[in-house]
Order: C-alpha cells, then sequence, then structure tokens
C-alpha cells in the first residue's frame, strides 16, 4: 500500500481514530524511521547535542502516534541507518518512559543481523529482523501486510512497497501528512495514488 501525501480522504486525524485505524488495517508492526520521522532533525549519524536537545526534536504526531500504538499492543520499531543506537535509545527512554523498554532498535552499528531470504536493500533487513526476534520473543505472527514503515525517504519507501509490506512517505514539511495517510489506509479502499 503507498499512502500519498495528500489523500482524498478528509477524516479528523485524533490519536485514538490513528489507531483504530491501523488496527482495522491489521497492523501489527509499526516501524518509525528515526531522522526526519521520528524526529524533525538530521542528525547525519553524528549528532553532537545533548539527548535532551534530540528529544525536544521529536514531531509531537509522531510521539503520540508511537505512545497510543504500544498503549494498543501494537509492535514498534525504530529503524535508521544511523550508527548512534546508543543515542537513539536515551531518546527513545525519554519520549516513551513508560514503555519504551518495548521499542525495539534497529540501527547502523552492526550490533544485528538478517540471514533470512528476504529483500536486503533500504529498511526491509531492519524490519525482517525485527519480526524474527518478536517471533521468537513473543510468538507473534507478523509478515509483511501486518507490518506499516514510515519514513521520509522515497527509495526506503518504495523498496518496502515492491516487498509487499505497507508504506507510508513521511513529507517533513507537512505535519498532517502521516496521520492522514493512516486514516487513508481504510477509507480509501486501502491505497491511493501519489498526488504530484
Amino acid at each position: 500500500i503507498f499512502l500519498c501525501w495528500n489523500p482524498p480522504c478528509r477524516m479528523s486525524p485524533d490519536n485514538n481514530s490513528l489507531v483504530m485505524a491501523l488496527q482495522q488495517a491489521q497492523i501489527k508492526l509499526l516501524a518509525v524511521d528515526f531522522d526526519l520521522t521520528l524526529v524533525d532533525t538530521h542528525t547525519r549519524g553524528c549528532w553532537a547535542g545533548t539527548v535532551g536537545e534530540l528529544t525536544s526534536k521529536a514531531r509531537p504526531y509522531m510521539k503520540h502516534l508511537v505512545d497510543r500504538a504500544l498503549l494498543a499492543d501494537i509492535h514498534v520499531a525504530i529503524v535508521t541507518f544511523s550508527p548512534q543506537v546508543s543515542l537513539i535509545s536515551e531518546v527513545v527512554r525519554a519520549l516513551f518512559p513508560i514503555h519504551g523498554h518495548k521499542i525495539i532498535i534497529r540501527g547502523g552499528n552492526g550490533n544485528w543481523t538478517y540471514c533470512g531470504t528476504g529483500a536486503q536493500t533500504g529498511k526491509q533487513p531492519h524490519m525482517s529482523s525485527v519480526v524474527e526476534e518478536l517471533s521468537h520473543s513473543h510468538a507473534t505472527p507478523i509478515c509483511r501486510k501486518s507490518t506499516l514503515l514510515i519514513d521520509d525517504d522515497p527509495t526506503n519507501v518504495s523498496i518496502a512497497l515492491e516487498s509487499g509490506v505497507n508504506a507510508i512517505l513521511c513529507c517533513p514539511s507537512d505535519a498532517l501528512c502521516v496521520p492522514r495517510s493512516i486514516l487513508a489506509m481504510n477509507c480509501c479502499g486501502g491505497y491511493s495514488t501519489l498526488n504530484e
């Protein structure tokens, strides 16, 4: 499913309706990019500021979405190419002090592997590694159709879509693009086209 920045669905995006839309779409894993998606800046993998400074750059709607997803027992992962996984872990714990320990982080630090036969490009190995961990630790059956990637990089979104994973392109300049697209997953018949 590729959801556009301006889908024809015009429902009001509140947190409860977003989680209900995820549940109706049978999403069991919400995979969120870090730079320019969870936070409104690009760390370029070399953030020199404090954890507090980076935490303050979290997008409020993404914070609320992740928090509500966790409360609804939807698994959440941060999937990033950044090697600063320790820093990202601290930011996640600061943003989500109650449920942050449930968030799985896959970054570019080389501390995880994916040896499966699925796609090896984009964020696919990150998400596949998360699914392997969840299937072993929680016996949670998660497939491509029950996974949703939210990412600001069109290449990562395209690769996910080509692999059969639901994906939403986060437009950093439009705070409502992700909430509108999540709602469009159900009100637009499960898909939408890109408005140019």
